[in-house]
Formats: C-alpha cells, structure tokens, sequence
C-alpha cells in the first residue's frame, strides 16, 4: 500500500499527456495533411467507450500516409496510454485543427476555434423524450458540424429533433481477431460490466433452470465492477451466492480481462446472453456474431438492430418485473426457453451462425467505421 502513491508518480508520465507532448507535435505539424482531433476516453480508462477510441485510431495510424493524414490524441482529463499510440500525436482541444471527433463526450461539446470543423459521434441509451439526460446531450451536440450517429437509433431521434446534418456510422471490430466457428462447447458466457441495466440479475435468475436442464453446462461471466452502479451490492451479492451453490457450473470474473482472454470465451461459447434493457451500441453483440456464437438479447433498439431475430441471433421480448428495480428485462422463463432451444439442437442455428458473421463481415469492422469517418471529416472541410 504504502508503494501506491510512487507507483503513481512513476506512471504519470507514460500515462498522461505533458505541456512537452502538446508542443512536440505542432512544432513539427504538416500542415499539407489533414489534421484529425479525436476527443474522447482513451486506454487506460476501462470502459468500451476507451477500447472503440484504441481500435478507430489505430486503424487511423495505419492509414496515416495512404491518406495523408495526422491524427491528434485529445484524451479526456489527459489520460493516454503512451505504449499504446507510439505515433499518434497530441493536441490541445482550443487548437486550430482541420476537424475534431468527440466520441461520446458530449459534456465536453462545445465550439473551441472557429478555425476546427467539429463532429459529435454520440449515440444515445434511450429515445430523446424519455430521459432528460438525453435531451440535454441532443442540446449540446446539435451545435456540432456534423452528428454521426452509431446506431440507427439514434440517427432516427436526432434526425426528428431537427439534426439534418447526419450520418450513421457504426462502430466496428477488429474481424480478424475473432475466427468463425460453428462447432462449441456446451458453454454459456455473459460479458458486461456490473451495471444494473445490463440484465445480470435476470441472467443470474435464469441459471438454475438453465442448470436443470443442462447439468452439464458451463456458464462463464466477465463482470468487471462498476463502483458507479446503483443496486451494486445486491449484484455482487446475487453473484457470490450463485457462484457458491453452483461452483461445478458457473463462473465469473469481476475485473477487466485483457482481449484475448475476451475473444478466447466467444470462441469457446455456444451462447452469449445479454439481456440488457439498454446499450449505447452493444460491441459485445457484434464480437459474439463474428465468433458463430448465438447472441441473445432484449427485442429493443439498439439491440434488435445489430441482432435480427431467428436470422442472426434471438430477440426476446421486454415484460416489466419490479424485482429487477422496476427495468425492463426479458421474462426468465423466455431467457431459459432460448437457451434450452440452442443447446439442445445447434445444428439447426448452423444458418443463424453463418448469416451473424455475414453481418458483421459486411456492417460491423473497424475498416468499415474508419472509412465512413474520413469521408466525413473530408465533406465537412472540403478537402480530398
């Protein structure tokens, strides 16, 4: 313990953006190239909104001459993983750029230098009218250049709400670190933080009767703890007594696994179940179609989007259970009906495995989400 506070001070440096790293790069700027902000989480901040930042600019890096390109780390609150952008260079947000992407970072939204087009790449949890937090989001960000929306969901909503200057881009993955295969285990694996809406505890309530169908199951969770969940100690709760009455068939992780332990459970897994009652995009549900492992899910934007049911995975249908904190969650019996089906005869899902990678394959890969996001910055300066 006592160690902790050098370790900090040692690390400050490899994962912080300083004055020197800002000056650095604009005293060696060319300024022939277009020059790309990208405001948003970075590495080492643990959450999805991080690891689609680490995938757009690497893929960015890789395609910097081919494009002719410069690409600006603007890393909220200053954090960055230096090992991990060994090319990228920094730039302050107020600084005179061609364009800068805010990726989910609408509580930084505003007009820094009338010089910087700027884009807001924000999705949204819910329909505009529902929450107030996404009305205040959707009056920040339609002081933007340009809206791209990650979900059609959300292009929808600010389309209606008077954005007209919009394009869906959604996000993408890495296809080649996830290898197809249709024949798996008899395993169940559900990925997702701890937070309430992600449905953990109607997955927890449905493994016994998975169980007793199944004796011979493996169910397998990864849920990372969210301090910032509401009802966190009744999950951690549901999960120690379920994992201490039935050790021989379910286990779960509550830290951040790196990727390739990540990838590993898809490749292993017959079904992915999530049964969230909301996602900004669902990056879990697309990895889960390009492995052939069968994603079940809520029958809700945006889940049902990325998911076509009994085509590319299964939608099951939202019934209001008070015990679940008064959310939205798909009925037990249906999570268990689904699962039952799947595992009972997943030959008949051989088509369903095939038609989710194809999906992914044509919609959902990195190389697709960078391309329709240079072709924005491009329109929006008027530059090729």
């Amino acid at each position: 313990m006592e160690q902790q506070p050098l370790q900090r001070l040692f690390s400050y440096p490899k994962n912080s953006v300083l004055p020197w790293n800002i000056w650095k790069s604009q005293i060696v700027r060319d300024k022939k190239k277009l020059s790309i902000g990208w405001c948003a989480p970075f590495p080492p901040i643990p959450n999805g909104g991080a690891v689609m930042t680490e995938k757009v600019i690497q893929e960015m890096l890789r395609r910097k001459d081919k494009e002719n390109i410069e690409v600006y780390a603007i890393p909220e609150n200053g954090k960055i993983d230096k090992q991990k952008f060994k090319l990228v260079k920094y730039a302050n947000i107020t600084y005179p750029l061609d364009v800068i992407f805010f990726f989910s970072t609408e509580y930084l939204f505003q007009r820094y230098n009338h010089h910087t087009k700027y884009i807001a790449w924000q999705t949204i949890h819910f329909l505009i009218d529902e929450k107030p937090t996404e009305l205040e989001i959707f009056e920040k960000i339609k002081h933007a250049d340009f809206v791209a929306a990650p979900t059609k969901m959300a292009e929808k909503e600010y389309r209606e709400h008077g954005i007209k200057n919009i394009r869906y881009v959604p996000e993408g993955i890495e296809l080649y670190h996830y290898p197809f295969t249709v024949k798996k285990k008899k395993k169940i694996i559900f990925i997702s933080r701890s937070m309430y809406y992600k449905g953990v505890m109607p997955f927890l309530d449905a493994i016994p009767f998975i169980i007793q169908k199944h004796d011979d199951i493996i169910i397998e969770a990864n849920i990372p703890i969210d301090s910032n969940s509401p009802y966190l100690s009744d999950i951690i709760t549901a999960l120690k007594e379920k994992q201490t009455r039935y050790h021989k068939n379910f286990h779960y992780n509550s830290l951040w696994l790196p990727e390739e332990k990540i990838r590993k459970m898809y490749a292993d897994a017959s079904i992915m179940l999530l049964p969230s009652n909301n996602e900004g995009f669902g990056i879990p549900i697309v990895e889960a179609m390009a492995s052939g492992t069968i994603p079940i899910v809520a029958d809700r934007a945006p889940m049902n989007e990325l998911v076509k049911h009994n085509k590319t995975g299964i939608c099951l249908p939202l019934k209001r259970q008070k015990k679940y904190h008064y959310v939205e969650f798909p009925l037990v019996k249906n999570i268990v009906s689904a699962c039952d089906s799947v595992l009972r005869d997943p030959k008949s899902y051989i088509k369903m495995q095939k038609n989710a990678r194809k999906k992914v394959e044509q919609e959902y890969t990195i190389e697709h989400t960078v391309d329709l996001l240079l072709s924005l910055a491009r329109k929006i300066v008027q530059r090729r």
